[in-house]
């Protein structure tokens, strides 16, 4: 009778690849999308075309054609955020690529009427996965909380000086603001990333 503790041979591990058996993290694919994106909107997304139909309306209290305006500001906006959804989709599909070692999961997408059952149901509720997405949940909140405490000391006096200027220099500021607090809490996510990591290593 073989050992159950034997390693799974190179065709097992095909196999387990093809039904999205494995071992991957969904919070680091949530977090090199928030990277990218981040790095995205603070040093490439340009969003000066609508800023300045902003800035028109409201320092010479234009009125234009109603028409014109959602026009200028849907071009606008698909001009600006169309990029930006199409640089987190292709983040997206490479870093899961990337983490199933290049290989598609085929039979991952097939219906599963196991997954109806009940019992299946109750067994996920109280497995160990479970007891370690709590833990990672309580572990997230005490990082954010200590990477906005740390981000907090470190821009509170620039946060308040952005008060006394125009509404541009105000946006401009608080959305670079917006970028450093994201970075810290980034930052903040890697070790709970290598405890998931970890966890999911031993779990898989």
């Amino acid at each position: 009778m073989a050992n159950k503790t034997e390693k799974p041979t190179q065709k097992k591990l095909q196999d387990a690849s093809k039904k999205g058996q494995i071992l991957k993290s969904r919070d680091l694919t949530i977090s090199v999308i928030m990277l990218v994106g981040t790095l995205y909107l603070g040093y490439v997304f340009d969003v000066h075309h609508i800023m300045s139909i902003l800035e028109y309306i409201l320092d010479h209290n234009a009125k234009p054609d109603i028409w014109d305006y959602f026009k200028a500001m849907g071009v606008g906006w698909l001009k600006t955020n169309i990029p930006f959804l199409l640089v987190c989709m292709f983040t997206t599909i490479l870093v899961s690529w990337f983490q199933s070692k290049m290989q598609l999961a085929t039979e991952a997408v097939k219906f599963k009427f196991d997954s109806l059952n009940p019992v299946n149901g109750l067994k996920r509720i109280f497995g160990l996965k479970t007891v370690k997405e709590f833990v990672k949940a309580i572990l997230y909140i005490v990082f954010f909380a200590l990477a906005i405490k740390v981000f907090w000391s470190n821009h509170k006096s620039l946060l308040f000086k952005t008060l006394d200027g125009d509404i541009i220099s105000l946006l401009s500021d608080w959305g670079e603001m917006l970028f450093l607090l994201i970075l810290y809490c980034l930052g903040s996510m890697i070790i709970v990333l290598i405890f998931d990591f970890i966890a999911e290593y031993f779990l898989f």
